[in-house]
């Protein structure tokens, strides 16, 4: 795992190559084993990589790597089926002179192309690769989008690349501004689809995608990958026994797959299923020795360790522990780690991602991670609720008040009750849509304007639409895979990258996730239960107690956290002059927050606001964010 930065001038021009040295330092976190630059005959392309020695430690694997034909590649990431494919090339007579999976990936792109070798990768990555010859770069990135790719698209026709944004402070040219068209769907829902970001000209190349650039030429980026392409039939009309024991064989495959490395491997460790199963596997059936680093939030209704124990001990497992308070989430860490995460810290859990990850360094340089699995195994709240709503469909609406008075009368069925009253007035596309907001519509509206809420949805509309003809639950997975997932894996990644730790995630893989969609939706989830094969599978190697309970999530007592004293000192900071939002949100409606929250709904509004208001504090100033490597070290 690496970070890499690169820049193509447009006609004519030239690369400073001091600021691209500067923009690829800014980096260093993610590879501070070696330092690469790279740099055309004629000055207009520049190449910069910044190490993290995983596979081959040898200076040999560095990058940027030259083909024979002088094609040149930056890349960042692990290919974890490289040696098949070594051995496929190997066959049609190339030879190699490093071990890396670097090499592997720069003689296939040359030997097969980009369709043909994106479609046999098995793996985590983003790209870039220069071909001298033709005059253009090509660039990709991994089917799940684990690993970031950004674009900067300059005033005159650069290109420049980067797995962080903060890399094109270092540009001369590069201005930072807010694109307050993407304000309304950020606050509604802390994420924007698509390819955008906060900032306009910077986006992202979008997961299972790529792209050919050409001096003066349009970037226009291809899918090569579908989860819905290729789903097994015979899945679909198989038993849950037979489809667990598939799943167990195919899962062992690629834990076994992702354990490929020369530097000691640990797993990300809660005591739930995700990263329990990935522990299991490779402990019992893969004979691994793994320790597990853990995270524990300091609330008694938020504490796992129980759990973690229990799971830790039925494996023989070590489990080494760091502690998330009040505290730590609010003090300078905050700061810190919205450098390093160069989007506002969607989920404040974030933090302790990166606590797990420091406490890990310098015992294991890679952690496998069980994120993933409630995405493609529908393991959310969020996906047994609308399982319910999409019964509820069918209920005449004339019924739903005398349902719901009978349900008042017994506390079973206050949830039932609950539900009927949420699902009143609501059609399944909507719920669809908003299953996941921070801010509902007024509450937008009140800060950006009358028609702030209709905006924030328009994108999201376009990601809902291809998918009309699935069922309720698979429509929503794939919507929660295209909107949702891209920035959970973006803050796994760059949280654990500022503790310079390589995350690996098994079940963002082609395999897994085509395996998961194949399933009957009630192998997946069921209104009562969810991740079923998955529960199933771990049920073989640990204590059922240990198994079946409600999910947690890593969750933070947040009301209770912001009327803490680093929390009031947050809420301070969002009112008038003193806040970076001051010119884009109607602070009479942000006043009443300040006063502490009163509610779950109030907390996640002010959770928002902190964090938006803490990445423009750094993010709308060059200036904060070059200093910050200096001003805020870890």
């Amino acid at each position: 795992m690496c970070g890499i930065f690169g820049y193509f001038s447009p006609p004519g021009g030239q690369a400073n190559a001091r600021a691209c040295a500067q923009a690829t330092a800014l980096m260093a976190h993610r590879g501070p084993d070696a330092d690469g630059q790279w740099q055309s005959t004629d000055g207009a392309v520049f190449l910069g990589h910044r190490r993290l020695s995983i596979i081959d430690l040898s200076s040999a694997a560095n990058q940027p790597m030259l083909s024979p034909s002088g094609k040149v590649l930056i890349y960042n990431g692990e290919i974890y089926n490289f040696r098949e494919l070594r051995g496929e090339l190997e066959a049609l007579g190339m030879s190699f002179t490093t071990s890396s999976d670097t090499e592997v990936l720069l003689l296939a792109l040359e030997q097969w192309g980009p369709e043909t070798t994106l479609a046999k990768l098995r793996g985590m990555f983003s790209l870039v690769l220069w071909d001298p010859a033709q005059g253009r770069a090509l660039l990709a990135r991994d089917p799940f989008g684990i690993k970031p790719l950004y674009l900067w698209q300059g005033p005159h026709g650069e290109l420049a690349a980067a797995s962080e944004i903060k890399a094109f402070y270092a540009l001369p040219d590069f201005t930072p501004e807010l694109d307050t068209e993407s304000l309304p769907e950020y606050l509604r829902f802390r994420s924007l689809s698509g390819n955008r970001t906060l900032l306009k000209d910077v986006s992202k190349l979008p997961p299972a995608s790529y792209a050919w650039h050409r001096p003066g030429e349009t970037l226009r980026p291809l899918k090569y990958w579908d989860l819905t392409q290729d789903l097994d039939p015979a899945l679909a009309r198989s038993g849950l026994a037979e489809n667990t024991n598939r799943f167990v064989e195919l899962f062992r495959q690629t834990v076994q797959a992702h354990l490929i490395s020369d530097v000691p491997v640990g797993t990300q460790f809660s005591g739930g299923v995700d990263s329990s199963l990935v522990s299991a596997v490779a402990r019992q059936d893969l004979g691994a020795e793994l320790a597990g680093f853990f995270c524990r939030v300091d609330d008694p209704a938020c504490d796992e360790t129980p759990y973690a124990r229990a799971i830790a001990t039925a494996l023989g497992m070590r489990v080494h522990q760091d502690e998330l308070t009040s505290g730590v989430l609010f003090s300078d860490l905050l700061d810190q780690l919205t450098w390093h995460q160069d989007e506002p810290l969607t989920h404040p859990n974030s933090v302790g991602i990166f606590l797990l990850s420091r406490l890990a360094k310098g015992q294991v340089k890679v952690l496998l991670s069980g994120e993933t699995a409630d995405e493609i195994f529908a393991g959310y709240d969020a996906h047994r609720r609308l399982l319910a709503f999409a019964r509820m469909a069918g209920v005449p609406r004339a019924l739903l008040g005398p349902a719901q008075a009978l349900c008042g009368l017994s506390s079973r069925l206050r949830s039932v009750a609950l539900l009927l009253e949420e699902y009143r007035g609501h059609d399944l596309e909507q719920l669809t849509l908003t299953r996941r907001q921070h801010l509902d519509g007024p509450a937008l509206e009140a800060l950006l304007g009358p028609d702030a809420a209709q905006a924030s949805l328009a994108a999201r509309r376009a990601e809902l639409a291809p998918h009309a003809g699935a069922d309720p639950l698979t429509r929503f997975q794939l919507y929660d895979l295209a909107v949702y997932l891209p920035p959970i894996m973006e803050r796994q990644d760059k949280m654990s990258m500022a503790a310079s730790i390589e995350t690996r995630v098994p079940f963002a893989d082609v395999q897994v996730g085509r395996f998961a969609l194949s399933l009957p939706p009630e192998q997946r989830a069921t209104v009562k239960r969810g991740k079923v094969v998955l529960k199933q599978a771990l049920a073989r190697y640990v204590p059922a107690g240990t198994v079946e309970r409600r999910k947690a999530g890593f969750g933070i007592p947040l009301a209770a956290w912001l009327d803490s004293p680093g929390g009031r000192e947050r809420r301070k900071a969002l009112a008038g002059s003193r806040s970076s939002l001051a010119p884009y949100l109607d602070q009479a409606a942000i006043r009443p927050l300040l006063e502490g929250p009163r509610n779950a709904a109030q907390a996640d509004a002010l959770w928002s606001l902190i964090a938006l208001n803490t990445w423009g504090r750094l993010f709308l100033s060059r200036d904060a964010v070059l200093a910050a490597p200096r001003a805020v070290p870890l």
